[in-house]
């Protein structure tokens, strides 16, 4: 019979004939086994690539949940700061930065404010005065820059409050809030990884190993297959094609047309008989009128078909107990 795990494809390269004498462990038939052979090789290749992957796979396993703990705990430690930054800057910095800018612009219209009403007072004193025009040209030439100056700044001041205000505050605010949410999101993502995640790679863990262990059947299963390439005779005895089926030979034909080079056989089917010249039984059948009369271990006589005057000695082996083609009840008669 050819029963192969997985092969399909079984196409014969040479075969006995039908009819032909043959002793155990003769060769029967021959199969191309070039694609099964190529098949092996690839398997075995996918082996040893998954067995690789497999083991790279449970050596990165621990590391990979180290790793999400690591950025679980990153990610909280990342949103806890951005919310304690955004409460210290709604809780104080806010309030210290709009005071501090509008301080700065009064400190310096403050400054402008004495530097130029000293400088008017000097103007005065030196028109009053009997100091030189040279004394007072230096101080009031210095006196007149420090008003500038100061002019300067309460400008700048000016617009230092009006972007601190309008623009610096409100932007860092709109700032720290993105970052509390982008933390958010980056820590609610660590925490589904973390409760999710290593469920999912153990998973993946789990479908590698199946698949590494189907990939062992699969090669074991071919590797079984490559000896259907060559089958051998089971016993001494004539090769018959095919299969009995109530000692009829119905495959002979069907199975000449396939056991011939280059023809193709099909998988769990039964290619040859081996029949061996004794012992010999007959098989028969009887109505059943005449089952009554027939009985397991009665004595009886055969006469073969191509002799008539011969008679055989021979017992009953069995009668079944139910009846089979034409409604007659098969019988084995066992030749002596």
């Amino acid at each position: 019979a050819l029963r192969p795990e997985a092969w399909a494809t079984f196409k014969v390269v040479e075969a006995v004939p039908h009819g032909k004498r043959v002793r155990k462990g003769d060769v029967l038939v021959k199969f191309d086994d070039k694609d099964i052979e190529k098949a092996i090789a690839e398997k075995s290749l996918e082996l040893r690539t998954g067995e690789l992957a497999l083991m790279a796979a449970e050596e990165d396993f621990p590391r990979l949940e180290k790793s999400i703990a690591l950025s679980y705990d990153e990610a909280k430690r990342q949103y806890d700061e951005a919310q304690d930054e955004k409460k210290r800057f709604d809780d104080t910095m806010r309030d210290m930065s709009e005071r501090m800018a509008k301080y700065y612009l009064q400190s310096s219209e403050q400054q402008f404010q004495n530097a130029n009403e000293e400088y008017e007072q000097l103007k005065k004193m030196y028109d009053a005065d009997e100091l030189t025009e040279e004394t007072e040209e230096i101080v009031l030439k210095r006196q007149k820059f420090q008003v500038e100056a100061a002019k300067f700044f309460l400008e700048y001041a000016n617009i230092n409050h009006q972007y601190t205000t309008e623009i610096s505050i409100p932007q860092r605010e709109q700032s720290l809030k993105t970052a509390v949410e982008t933390a958010k999101i980056a820590f609610d993502r660590a925490s589904m990884a973390k409760s999710l995640g290593m469920n999912q790679q153990r998973y993946e863990l789990e479908k590698m190993r199946e698949a590494r262990t189907k990939a062992v059947d699969s090669h074991a299963k071919l590797l079984a297959d490559r000896a259907l390439m060559t089958l051998k005779a089971p016993a001494d005895g004539i090769v018959y094609y095919g299969r009995a089926v109530n000692g009829r030979w119905i495959e002979v034909s069907s199975q000449e047309s396939k056991l011939i080079p280059f023809g193709t056989l099909t998988p769990n089917s039964v290619v040859m008989t081996i029949v061996k010249d004794r012992p010999m039984y007959v098989e028969t059948a009887v109505g059943e009128k005449e089952l009554p009369t027939v009985k397991a271990k009665q004595p009886t006589i055969v006469s073969p078909v191509a002799d008539a005057e011969i008679e055989l000695n021979a017992k009953v082996a069995k009668v079944a107990d139910v009846p089979g083609a034409g409604n007659k009840f098969p019988v084995r008669v066992d030749l002596k």
